[in-house]
């Protein structure tokens, strides 16, 4: 359901003729009522380390919506999307960056996937302003989806998956 979900976001976003402010507001509240009962079985609300965590990775997620929404509309969903997939390549980056090991055979897939992009996004041919600046959205919002892990992560390792869903 996650795979269809996603998949089909970016067609829909270009197509929608709703404001992006609105259909951001739309899909939170939907995620919001589907997980709330998950949630309220844990009862998590106090701990502090994870509600903190979950608060900043919530506004890195509303950033990525909004960046990955308009890119939607400004290049094409192609690209748009081909470029907003380099998340798990930032990171990665942002693992090592911090001490972490990545292994060299994770690399190497990150380096096929790249050129993947870079064979995608290289077709878009529509050389002009609005579309240099959709796919400046969707490297933008590539970078926010991956510290969105990172805080994510952060706040899993005290707070349930659903708690930190439900936030």
């Amino acid at each position: 359901i996650g795979t269809i979900g996603i998949g089909t976001s970016g067609p829909l976003i270009a197509l929608s003729a709703m404001p992006i402010s609105t259909l951001i507001f739309w899909r939170n509240i939907g995620g919001a009522i589907l997980t709330t009962p998950f949630a309220l079985r844990h009862r998590q609300w106090n701990d502090r380390t994870g509600l903190r965590y979950s608060v900043v990775a919530g506004v890195l997620l509303a950033l990525h919506f909004i960046g990955f929404f308009y890119s939607m509309r400004m290049t094409s969903v192609a690209a748009g999307t081909a470029i907003v997939s380099l998340q798990p390549i930032f990171a990665a980056l942002f693992v090592k960056f911090s001490g972490g090991h990545i292994p060299s055979k994770a690399w190497l897939g990150m380096a096929v996937s790249f050129a993947g992009v870079i064979l995608i996004s290289g077709v878009d041919l529509h050389i002009s302003v609005r579309s240099f600046l959709g796919d400046l959205a969707s490297f933008v919002s590539a970078i926010l989806a991956a510290l969105y892990l990172m805080a994510g992560s952060r706040a899993q390792e005290t707070i349930e998956t659903t708690t930190f869903t439900r936030l």
